[in-house]
């Protein structure tokens, strides 16, 4: 079985006068509760699972439970965070051709984005292997996508699968050592409040 497991380190700003991050809790950083098992990306503030059950990885997390969310080494492999940080999350990709799997998180902005303004987007993702790399591939295709909606799995209303994003990469994800910059800009074609 084929699968794809992606680190991320999300980074949003505007280029309305100087650079402001409109993302809350950009680096993961911040937490109510040290995570303890897989699925938990909701203990990190500011972030929910808007699709599926992305995963919250921490050096807070303790490193003998039988599903490993510690940094470096836990379930899905070994990395550190970058720029020496101490947090990140996970999201499935895709586990094989017949089991689709597209996990996404969300977050609200900070303040909406104003329409016809351009966005500049970056962040990190990074392929992770356990050990069993003939396991894994990568994928292309990884964005951001900005929305008017909160979709969330608590409240029953998941995010649809959709292949756009205002910012994304061609580039197929495959490093397994360093983290990889998506970057990219776009003019908001609307007032959104959140990211996935």
């Amino acid at each position: 079985m084929k699968r794809i497991w992606i680190f991320l380190l999300l980074l949003i700003t505007s280029s309305v006068c100087k650079a402001q991050n409109l993302v809350p809790n950009p680096s993961f950083e911040q937490y109510d509760t040290c995570p303890y098992s897989l699925s938990q990306v909701r203990f990190c503030d500011g972030w929910f699972p808007a699709r599926q059950s992305p995963d919250y990885f921490n050096t807070c997390a303790p490193h003998d439970y039988p599903v490993n969310v510690y940094i470096p080494r836990n379930y899905w492999g070994y990395q550190y965070p970058p720029d020496s940080g101490n947090a990140y999350t996970g999201f499935a990709a895709k586990f094989s051709v017949d089991f689709n799997v597209h996990e996404y998180l969300g977050s609200q902005l900070l303040s909406p984005l104003i329409a016809e303004t351009r966005y500049f987007v970056s962040f990190k993702v990074n392929l992770s292997v356990d050990g069993e790399a003939t396991q894994y591939c990568g994928v292309n295709k990884l964005g951001a996508l900005f929305s008017t909606v909160r979709y969330s799995v608590a409240d029953g209303d998941t995010a649809p699968i959709t292949n756009y994003a205002q910012v994304y990469t061609d580039s197929i994800i495959t490093d397994t050592l360093n983290w990889t910059t998506i970057k990219g800009s776009f003019v908001s074609d609307s007032n959104y409040s959140y990211i996935y």
